[in-house]
């Protein structure tokens, strides 16, 4: 569950501004990052996700607030194919993960962002080990408080007979809040979600499986998304304790 939930974080790198280097696109840049307001321009090719080369970095730290990782986002490739923005991001972990350079996709209709899960492991390798099925999971561009979004789900069935599902659910839009990093100062939008998760495994007495089940602690998120810009900020509970957080430590 760690695993994937960590590897959710740079879903929706969402931007209105370019990541060129010229004066007048860096001081926007900066004027996002101060001035921030919680709202989007539907061109899908003004979002970072879609701008070639453009670098995002975030830092990732446990529940004692310790660093263990950093991970930078390269877009390595965009395509606008009938108005549909498609996007290659490569992730560089540090940690030396099976994420580690692994490939995302994202495409943009001008009204929501979809992350192809299943796609990621399957151009990562995973799926030598397991069969991976997975939804589409999807932000909207505009969002406002109160607002409930979709749900999604993973399934991961190993040789062994081993099946793993997680569902994403009660995906809503709680609050706007100030959230400020080492990248600046952001106005975002709070968005919480369950993490469900289920296993079966053949052969272990259904018992002993129920029991396994019931000690497994209920895990949730809390993300922290400015519209003009992306996700600022993710935070990962299990049992109500925090496991893990990540933020944005740079763009480039």
């Amino acid at each position: 569950m760690r695993f994937l939930l960590m590897n959710l974080v740079p879903i929706l790198l969402a931007c209105n501004n370019t990541s060129d280097t010229s004066s007048t696109e860096a001081d926007s840049l900066q004027q996002t990052k101060t001035n921030a307001k919680a709202t989007v321009n539907s061109d899908c090719g003004n979002q970072i996700l879609f701008k070639e080369g453009a670098r995002i970095t975030y830092a990732q730290f446990d529940g004692n607030d310790k660093e263990f990782s950093r991970q930078t986002s390269i877009v390595k490739s965009v395509e606008n194919q009938n108005g549909v923005w498609q996007s290659v991001v490569e992730m560089d972990d540090l940690s030396n993960t099976k994420m580690a350079n692994a490939e995302v996709e994202y495409s943009c209709d001008g009204k929501q962002v979809h992350f192809d899960m299943q796609n990621l492991f399957a151009k990562n390798g995973m799926e030598a080990e397991a069969v991976i099925k997975a939804d589409r999971l999807s932000f909207p561009l505009q969002l406002k408080t109160g607002e409930t979004l979709s749900n999604a789900s993973f399934k991961m069935s190993a040789k062994g007979g081993t099946i793993f599902t997680s569902d994403i659910t009660n995906r809503k839009v709680e609050s706007i809040e100030k959230i400020s990093t080492t990248s600046g100062t952001y106005n975002c939008y709070k968005i919480t979600a369950d993490l469900n998760v289920d296993m079966e495994m053949p052969g272990m007495p259904a018992a002993a499986l129920e029991e396994m089940k019931k000690n497994i602690p209920a895990s949730s998120y809390t993300m922290w998304f400015d519209p003009s810009f992306g996700v600022v900020k993710m935070q990962m509970f299990q049992g109500g304790k925090l496991q893990f957080r990540s933020e944005l430590v740079n763009v480039e």
